[in-house]
């Protein structure tokens, strides 16, 4: 089996390196900068998280009209030492301009691999590279440990919108004319859709409507986790649930792989019966995550994971209340958790006293009430904002995404905290800290 090896780098620093790199130099015709990198594991291979980059000061440059730029030993052991002190991988990075995929030139591929032989010997047990720009496009060259040639690996650019750039080939997209109606998501919407990896975290009521809306919109690739089984009281709400799945006690990610090959026979579904807790590497190689679970809990769980592997993270969730002989309240809601920006803590949607009453409450609460068609509007809604991500068809700037639903008069807004929210970065989840999970005390 071919080990898929994936580079992610959020588009706040793909940015800053993009404006570094643009600097006019004195004399030299390039700029050149280094990109700092963490390594984990997923299911199927490798994943390299950029989480820091380090412009070449301009003393550094070699006057040297033959080259686009030549920098000098002291820039390369500035590189070596930083690998050394942080134990991350270290990429050369330039841009050469115009549009499209990116090649090397004659003296890059002459030179810069025994630059990163350099940094294989003080850091052998990291990936190390080069990072390749143009206009509109990267792409890198990859040395994992042990490998005496470097690999292409899938890159993504984490941003609104996405931008993928895949080092192998695509998957075929099957029956045109079953996405015509959907051609305005722009050319190449299709491509993506089917190319990127889709996690669903639970398969109730939420999250068996999300998983049939991906499989309609032509997604190709799922990731599905849950490790309950159906049984009668589901039967209100689940999407492909029947009365034999009650008495077979049928899994719940049985049946959302049913609901998705009946309308894409052609689709790689990967199930975990259980908690994503016990199979992260599957999680950690998602382009996206969908999460639709009980609790505040594992929502925090589950951002913290998607926050440190840069994976845009979408929740939807309602509950139902009433107070005296008030009629109940339905409500709801969608949050788009991307990594850089706000997160659930910076939105209010997650406090510590929340998470503490919750805790206090555990095994008291009883289940919550979930009726089938607020789940339909919520999961809806949430395909709705994530396909808008992988292909940006609405052409709306950068936002932060936090709508709140109204069952009671039916409807969808952005949610009254937005109006009070002045940060665009988040503090609670650094750049810096990157890689394997670890849930941690998140201060407000």
């Amino acid at each position: 089996m071919t080990q898929a090896l994936r580079f992610r780098i959020l588009k706040a620093v793909y940015d800053r390196v993009v404006v570094d790199l643009g600097r006019r130099h004195p004399f030299a015709f390039e700029r050149v900068g280094f990109m700092y990198c963490v390594t984990t594991g997923t299911e199927d291979g490798t994943l390299v998280l950029a989480c820091d980059y380090h412009p070449v000061e301009d003393g550094q440059y070699v006057n040297d009209p033959g080259a686009g730029a030549r920098i000098d030993s002291d820039a390369i052991r500035g590189a070596m030492k930083r690998v050394m002190d942080t134990r991350r991988g270290a990429f050369h990075v330039h841009m050469h301009g115009g549009r499209g995929l990116p090649t090397l030139s004659t003296m890059d591929r002459n030179e810069l691999p025994r630059l990163v032989k350099s940094l294989q010997v003080v850091g052998p047990k990291m990936p190390h590279g080069i990072v390749l720009l143009s206009g509109d496009s990267c792409t890198a060259w990859v040395w994992v440990p042990g490998s005496a040639n470097p690999v292409l690996p899938q890159m993504t650019i984490v941003g609104h919108p996405m931008h993928l750039v895949s080092a192998g080939v695509s998957p075929v997209v099957k029956a045109l004319e079953r996405f015509s109606r959907q051609s305005f998501l722009g050319e190449g919407a299709q491509r993506t859709t089917a190319s990127v990896r889709i996690g669903t975290v639970g398969l109730g009521g939420g999250g068996s409507h999300i998983v049939q809306h991906l499989a309609h919109l032509g997604a190709q690739r799922f990731s599905l986790f849950d490790g309950d089984v159906v049984d009668e009281s589901n039967l209100n709400r689940l999407v492909g649930a029947t009365a034999d799945d009650v008495l077979a006690k049928a899994p719940k990610v049985v049946v959302a792989k049913r609901v998705i090959a009946a309308v894409s026979p052609e689709a790689e579904v990967v199930t975990q019966m259980g908690r994503w807790q016990d199979r992260p590497e599957l999680l950690r190689g998602c382009d996206l995550v969908f999460g639709a679970v009980d609790t505040f809990a594992e929502r925090r769980e589950l951002e913290v994971a998607c926050r440190r592997h840069l994976i845009p993270f979408i929740d939807i969730g309602m509950d139902v209340n009433q107070v005296g002989n008030e009629p109940p309240r339905m409500a709801g809601q969608v949050i788009l958790s991307m990594p850089g920006r706000p997160c659930m803590f910076c939105l209010g949607f997650l406090t510590e006293e929340r998470l503490a009453q919750e805790a206090a409450e555990y095994g008291t609460a009883g289940p919550r009430p979930q009726v089938v068609w607020p789940n339909g509007v919520l999961a809806s809604t949430a395909v709705g904002v994530g396909i808008d991500l992988l292909t940006g068809w609405t052409r709306a700037p950068d936002r932060t995404v936090y709508l709140s639903y109204d069952g009671n008069d039916g409807i969808v807004t952005p949610h009254v905290r937005l109006k009070y929210l002045t940060a665009r970065d988040c503090p609670h989840y650094p750049l810096g800290e990157l890689g394997d999970a670890v849930v941690r005390p998140v201060t407000p």
